[in-house]
């Protein structure tokens, strides 16, 4: 008799899994759409974090240029031009 309730149990597992319909193409699309769901909730920090960095290294760059009265200001203002284009890069990425 107890084997008989150990394979009705495992039975019904079985049945509950074919009614949830758990197949290669069902588990194959819920693996694609959690780095998509992921994505989607943490986009929003990450471009908050982003746009906070960009704007501390454009702020670091104005104190260098404004404290280094002598460098030539093409050198800061190219500077300043890879790190925005660095930082379009990065923000398409996001």
């Amino acid at each position: 008799m107890g084997s008989f309730c150990g394979t009705a149990k495992i039975s019904w597992k079985i049945r509950r899994l074919r009614r949830l319909h758990f197949s290669l193409g069902y588990i194959s699309r819920s693996i694609c759409l959690v780095p998509l769901n992921y994505s989607a909730a943490i986009q929003p920090y990450a471009l908050k974090l982003f746009f906070a960095l960009l704007l501390i290294e454009i702020i670091v760059t104005w104190i260098q240029y404004s404290a280094e009265g002598q460098v030539d200001p093409s050198f800061f203002l190219g500077r300043m031009i890879k790190h925005i284009l660095s930082g379009g890069f990065i923000y398409l990425m996001i």
